[in-house]
């Protein structure tokens, strides 16, 4: 600004002179040296004052762009553990689900209804003469069972499993419908209470000749020539 002044003060100076025909002033080239020392001296550091600016703002905004990417690194790796975190607990998740059907499955298979392996020897001794010496092709024995019950699950494969050696054709099948049926155990059906079929009949005196009690009534929507077994829960639990 000074610099600025000074000019603006020698080209009066010098007008004056020009229109006043008089010499130039002894004192404008000292202040003139003066004032464009100054100019030059004032242009000098806006130019170092603007490069240094430009210098720092570029600092601080290669800092910022620095502080983004570290932020959006830890946002990526925040979001990586989450990830990795979800899916641990959905593996335990699973994990535990597997060990509480495990679990179910032992208590099961250690307090459960069974057919012990001398009762099998005795179905077995008892009820394969029958079907070696009787033509069996439409008698045909269906486990239904309660599938939500793993005790109820575990019987039905040992009694399948069991008069399959007999010599029946077996077939077994998990029923969601039994599972609000319980306190009635071991269930015979046939089409026919009154006369049901000659396998039926054996199966039945088979069971009852070694302590495995069983009820037997009909139901006309079982199919001719069928037993149909349904293991529902025990009223006992």
């Amino acid at each position: 600004m000074i610099g600025i002044l000074g000019e603006s003060m020698e080209l009066a100076a010098q007008w004056l002179a020009k229109y006043k025909h008089i010499g130039p002033y002894r004192w404008v080239l000292p202040l003139e040296t003066f004032f464009g020392i100054t100019l030059c001296a004032g242009l000098a550091m806006g130019f170092l004052g603007s490069h240094r600016a430009k210098q720092i703002a570029g600092g601080q905004t290669t800092t910022l762009q620095q502080a983004v990417r570290q932020a959006e690194q830890a946002a990526a790796q925040a979001n990586e553990r989450a990830a990795a975190n979800e899916l641990t607990a959905k593996r335990l998740e699973l994990q535990s689900v597997s060990i509480r059907k495990q679990l179910l499955d032992l208590q099961a298979r250690a307090s459960g209804r069974t057919i012990s392996v001398e009762q099998e020897t005795n179905l077995i001794n008892r009820l394969k003469p029958f079907t070696q010496t009787n033509a069996l092709q439409q008698a045909r024995v269906m486990v239904d069972f309660d599938g939500q019950n793993p005790e109820c699950l575990h019987y039905a494969k040992r009694m399948a499993d069991v008069l399959f050696a007999c010599g029946f054709k077996v077939q077994s099948v998990p029923s969601l419908r039994l599972a609000s049926k319980t306190g009635i155990g071991l269930l015979f059906e046939v089409r026919d209470g009154l006369n049901p079929p000659a396998h039926a009949r054996e199966i039945t005196k088979a069971f009852s000749e070694l302590n495995l009690p069983v009820i037997v009534i009909g139901n006309t929507s079982v199919a001719p020539g069928v037993l149909h077994i349904l293991i529902m829960a025990r009223s006992d639990g």
